[in-house]
């Protein structure tokens, strides 16, 4: 299982860094785990307030709210540099940015259909 994990989060982490993330923004470490989460149970996407945020702020030692404000700044940085790569991403064209839920959602589904 932590092989798998691993895994996730590598992938997770190419990802981000081909959408123009970089590591030493929070966002990008929350969101490699919380994709890592999401493939290990797709349950999370259902209750990403309740227990996504909560679970990856728990691990990080931070709150709920700048887990998903972290994320949101990784967004706008990545959607800043190329927004059409996005495009790949969703599988369609996107003329605005996804929330924090719809990016950690759109990836794990992309990493998990690439396997």
């Amino acid at each position: 299982m932590a092989c798998e994990s691993e895994k996730a989060e590598r992938e997770a982490g190419k990802l981000l860094l081909s959408l123009g993330g970089t590591p030493n923004y929070y966002g990008f470490r929350y969101t490699v785990y919380g994709v890592a989460l999401v493939i290990r149970e797709e349950a999370y996407l259902l209750a990403l307030t309740k227990r996504l945020y909560p679970d990856i702020a728990r691990y990080y030692q931070t709150t709920r709210e700048a887990v998903e404000r972290s994320i949101r700044t990784l967004i706008s940085v990545m959607w800043d540099k190329n927004p059409e790569l996005f495009w790949e991403l969703f599988g369609y064209p996107r003329w605005w940015k996804p929330s924090a839920g719809e990016l950690i959602a759109a990836m794990s589904q992309y990493i998990k259909v690439r396997e």
